[in-house]
């Protein structure tokens, strides 16, 4: 086992459950911030994504560094909270292909329940077509998968930093 991936092993006897081991290294989780985190400030972050061991990842690796994050595994579970106090985040972070909503659709619900706030997308297939979906849903940051925790801080500090955004 490579001490240094993130590594997932399965076990499946014909007839019975599978079970599933996730190794993730001590690099990935005590990872050192970008220099420039001081920017964090204690912002809240909503991070949707269908993957449960991702979300607790990047909410472990993110609340290190100064971000106060609230994971889920569901667009439905995001969007009630949401619902529920519309202004307890800053910016919300997605992925796009999800069971029942993609990030687009989520996206376009976030609209009516609070204008303005900024959308992360991320996904492992970024396409033109996707590119201009998001546009149109008022995305502006797609986060290529696989990702480093690094690079959603990097995504992050962009978003809430306007002239920081590349072209």
């Amino acid at each position: 086992m490579n001490p240094e991936k993130i590594t997932i092993s399965t076990a499946s006897p014909p007839g019975h459950d599978a079970a599933f081991k996730l190794y993730v290294p001590d690099t990935i989780t005590t990872a050192t911030p970008p220099p420039n985190l001081a920017d964090s400030d204690g912002l809240r972050i909503l991070f949707l994504d269908d993957e449960e061991e991702l979300v607790l990842m990047a909410t472990n690796v993110l609340e290190r560094w100064g971000y106060r994050v609230t994971g889920f595994t569901t667009a439905a579970e995001a969007l009630a909270a949401l619902r529920a106090a519309p202004n307890s985040f800053d910016l919300m972070v997605t992925d796009h292909n999800m069971p029942g909503m993609s990030g687009i659709d989520v996206s376009h619900e976030i609209t009516m329940l609070r204008l303005g706030l900024p959308v992360i997308l991320t996904s492992g297939n970024l396409t033109d077509e996707l590119f201009a979906e998001a546009r149109e849903a008022g995305i502006q940051q797609l986060l290529p998968k696989p990702y480093t925790m690094e690079e959603v801080c990097q995504a992050i500090l962009r978003q809430m930093n306007p002239a920081e955004r590349k072209p």
